[in-house]
């Protein structure tokens, strides 16, 4: 919920940021393609959470995750670095820092995310 907060709260002040117009088109360019990728995103979190389904497969030791949006297999015997959290990890749970490529992460330097 944290992270769709954090989302709201940045598209809440990027549109009327970019309805009033900016003196620089470069910054315009910037918050729209920020609003549309977090807008994305919190749409694909959205469906992932109300269609997400966990299943074991005892046979192959693998825990499947299936939505409506995708499908993972993770294999249990190649677990080698498993910890528990109390609370969400922020940083890698807001779009912002996965705004140019899903796949970078922004917050190596940090520390472990």
């Amino acid at each position: 919920m944290l992270d769709i907060g954090f989302s709201a709260l940045f598209i809440g002040i990027a549109i009327p940021y970019f309805w009033i117009g900016s003196p620089s088109p470069v910054v315009e360019l910037f918050l729209l393609y920020g609003i549309l990728s977090m807008a994305a995103g919190l749409f694909k979190r959205m469906a992932l959470f109300r269609s997400l389904r966990l299943f074991y497969d005892q046979h192959d030791h693998a825990l499947y995750l299936i939505s409506s949006v995708e499908v993972k297999r993770y294999p249990l015997d190649q677990c080698v670095d498993i910890q528990m959290h109390t609370a969400p990890d922020i940083l890698q749970l807001f779009h912002l820092f996965h705004l140019f490529s899903p796949h970078a992460d922004y917050t190596v330097n940090i520390g472990k995310t």
